[in-house]
């Protein structure tokens, strides 16, 4: 294999972490599916997962998104 083989079969991983206001959680994963994700497709790149910390919305307290690319 050559080097330039190897740099390109290289996986850099991109880790977006949002923490949304209280309630706003749902919202903002929509968003973020709606507005940002086309254009990071678009560039090459490939959503592998998306957690919810906690794992349920909440109203009155804040979730955190994590988007791994």
């Amino acid at each position: 294999m050559m080097i330039g083989e190897a740099a390109a079969r290289r996986t850099i991983h991109a880790i977006d972490e949002i923490v949304a206001k209280p309630g706003e959680g749902k919202a903002l994963l929509d968003d973020y599916l709606t507005r940002y994700a086309p254009g990071a497709r678009e560039r090459g790149m490939v959503l592998e997962q998306i957690l919810v910390s906690p794992p349920m919305w909440l109203d009155d307290q804040s979730n955190t998104l994590s988007f791994r690319w």
